[in-house]
């Protein structure tokens, strides 16, 4: 897509060294308060603890195969993403049965990556306390047919795997929201609304890349509302306004929250935002779309609606949907409406000072405090 400059990978490299020595000086530390010089005997001891937690955890929910299947944009064409989850005593096994064939383009899948993200939305529902270490994911097997579009092979592209890893766990979800509806929130937008873009400064030659993170809303809880302009699986902070305009040729000309797109439901789905940027006086951009959620929502659960879909609009009319790339040439901005989550439980039952709270907020539009779906409250 672009190339990554030297002084950024440069920065990142360094700040991973400065991680490790850091963990190093205090695992040293540790070792000296307690006088212990071997740590195999405790992490051992942690493991099997965590092994074993897990697994009563599994135990206790009912036997059973569990069915469930998401609908998404791919690429060219729509993607159904299906699984089964099977919970047989204390072991949970959750299988991709139906995995589409691999892409031509980026948005394939390794196993490892499509293994991560799903036991990562399991754990979240089940055992959330429980700390996340090779013991307590011995319990749960994510499977998928080899060579299918989430369990990629080489020389499969997958760049991009994000683009559906980060949908994984809403489909886990869906599966254990059958077993325990209680601890399930409703689909949010999942995906990070990644923008890779690149140009060259005409005034000097001198080229720049950047890569702007939005998100978009959580699924909201069964006693909460969804979080809004709130990462979810990923923990990826939204890049921030002052940083993008001082290390890019980039201004950002508007950005707050997205009224009206957050799921109606007895609790409200997250809401999105809005961002505007322009391209600079002689500095075009070519801006790559690495999205989703633009055709298909954010669902509901247990009688919530759906969040608004994504989308694009170029100042010029130019036509993106979010995957391929598209340029903005000088004083032309590019608006970017990041998908809501979807809303949890019937709205007839939403208390009414949550309501009042939300109009008066402007986080809703009328048709979403009537009874109507999510939408921009100005469409």
């Amino acid at each position: 897509m672009h190339a990554r400059r030297t002084e950024a990978a440069g920065g990142d490299v360094h700040a991973l060294i400065a991680c490790c020595e850091t963990g190093e000086r205090k695992l040293v530390q540790m070792m000296a308060d307690f006088a212990i010089d071997d740590l195999g005997p405790l992490a051992e001891r942690i493991l099997a603890t965590c092994e074993r937690a897990t697994r009563e955890r599994i135990a206790a929910l009912p036997d059973g195969a569990y069915d469930f299947a998401m609908t998404v944009d791919g690429y060219d064409d729509p993607i159904t993403i299906e699984a089964r989850l099977t919970i047989a005593g204390e072991d949970l096994h959750l299988d991709f049965h139906a995995s589409a064939p691999p892409s031509p383009h980026g948005i394939n899948v390794p196993l490892n990556y499509a293994e991560a993200y799903t036991v990562f939305g399991i754990k979240c529902a089940i055992a959330p306390d429980i700390p996340n270490n090779h013991g307590s994911l011995l319990p749960m097997r994510v499977t998928a047919m080899p060579g299918t579009i989430l369990n990629a092979a080489k020389p499969a592209p997958v760049c991009s795997r994000h683009i559906l890893g980060q949908l994984l766990p809403d489909v886990a979800l869906g599966c254990l929201g059958q077993v325990v509806p209680d601890a399930v929130p409703a689909e949010g937008a999942a995906t990070l609304w990644d923008l890779p873009m690149k140009g060259v400064v005409e005034a000097t030659g001198e080229p720049f890349a950047a890569e702007l993170v939005f998100n978009g809303g959580t699924g909201a809880r069964p006693s909460k509302d969804g979080l809004s302009a709130t990462a979810f699986p990923s923990g990826v902070m939204g890049s921030l306004v002052e940083i993008t305009e001082s290390t890019t040729p980039i201004l950002v000309t508007r950005r707050e929250l997205r009224p009206g797109s957050g799921g109606p439901g007895e609790f409200r789905g997250g809401l999105g935002q809005i961002i505007e940027i322009e391209a600079l006086p002689g500095t075009p951009l070519v801006v790559y779309g690495t999205v989703d959620r633009v055709h298909f929502p954010a669902r509901g659960r247990a009688g919530g609606q759906a969040g608004a879909c994504g989308r694009f609009e170029h100042s010029a009319g130019t036509p993106f949907s979010g995957k391929g790339a598209c340029t903005l040439r000088p004083g032309e901005r590019l608006t970017v409406f990041t998908p809501g989550g979807g809303g949890h439980g019937p709205l007839a039952a939403r208390r009414p000072e949550l309501h009042a709270r939300d109009r008066r907020d402007g986080l809703i539009g009328a048709d979403a405090a009537s009874g109507g779906t999510a939408g921009d409250g100005d469409d």
